[in-house]
């Protein structure tokens, strides 16, 4: 097998860039309604202006929040895309890791008998 040269490397990765921005443009559109829905139930409030998408944490109003989107691909929305995927993300991995701490409370505090409680003053 002979080793490829320096331009049909680049060639073959240029290639391959092209490729994986038509794959990124074809599935824009379902990828951005599917984070949209996961950033409502993880509390962003979404809203269009320009028509452009914009979404601000709820739960956190001095979070960095990613540019205003539109609904079909361009290499800015797909960062502000990624942007905002990591950011709901972020978010529902510290809901998760509070409700399994909740979780943890509520189970401890069951074992605990009447007397406990009214020790720790929980009553």
């Amino acid at each position: 097998m002979a080793r490829e040269t320096k331009e049909q490397r680049q060639e073959r990765l240029n290639a391959e860039l092209l490729a994986q921005e038509a794959e990124a443009a074809a599935t824009y559109t379902q990828r951005l309604m599917q984070t949209l829905e996961r950033a409502q139930k993880a509390n962003f409030e979404l809203t269009v202006r320009d028509g452009k998408f914009q979404l601000e944490d709820r739960d956190n109003r001095y979070d960095v929040l990613p540019p205003p989107m539109g609904p079909t691909y361009t290499r800015e929305n797909e960062q502000a895309l990624a942007t905002l995927l990591w950011s709901v993300g972020l978010k529902e991995s510290v809901m998760a890791e509070a409700e399994r701490m909740e979780m943890a409370r509520t189970a401890a505090l069951g074992k605990l008998t009447q007397e406990e409680r009214k020790l720790l003053k929980l009553l």
